[in-house]
């Protein structure tokens, strides 16, 4: 046990952390712009007059359609401020908790990478991702970091990998 500690524990270079904050906040950005972009906003969260929400979550619903252009458009400036790494803690929260709204409106909207955005979201906003190539980094140098403790990399990997075990078993 004490050797793989230690093994966790070990410095590694920060930077899969960071190309990974990157990724993720382009991507989701993208999305963002994609779903306001493509009309599926309407078809989402304003057309249907009935929608079928998770137990416990029936107070959660789809804002007017104004609001839900809105509310993603926010969703896509806080995606891109974590591909910056500006205040990365604080905004990645933001973004998941935004995201994981969007998700709860309807069961029926339900897609398994969504999920799988919400726990990253969150395992990214509780590790230090901006330690280097981010505004926070620049912005305040005793931020940034070249090393991280190597179960920060596991973490995610750990993540991605249930992803892809499950997916091969339900196959």
């Amino acid at each position: 046990m004490r050797r793989f500690v230690e093994h966790a524990l070990r410095p590694v270079d920060s930077a899969s952390l960071a190309a990974f904050r990157i990724l993720f906040g382009a991507v989701m950005c993208f999305g963002a712009l994609r779903l306001i972009a493509s009309g599926w906003l309407e078809v989402m969260y304003v057309e249907p007059s009935w929608t079928f929400t998770y137990p416990g979550f029936g107070w959660v619903r789809a804002w007017p359609a104004w609001g839900m252009y809105l509310h993603y458009a926010v969703l896509a400036v806080l995606a891109l401020m974590i591909a910056l790494g500006l205040y990365h803690r604080i905004v990645t929260a933001l973004f998941t908790l935004g995201f994981a709204y969007t998700q709860l409106i309807d069961v029926t909207n339900y897609l398994n990478h969504n999920y799988l955005v919400v726990l990253l979201g969150v395992q990214l906003a509780c590790l230090p991702a901006a330690g280097i190539w981010s505004l926070d980094a620049r912005r305040d140098p005793s931020r940034a970091r070249t090393t991280i403790p190597a179960w920060h990399v596991w973490l995610l990997r750990f993540q991605i990998s249930i992803v892809y075990v499950f997916a091969g078993l339900a196959k």
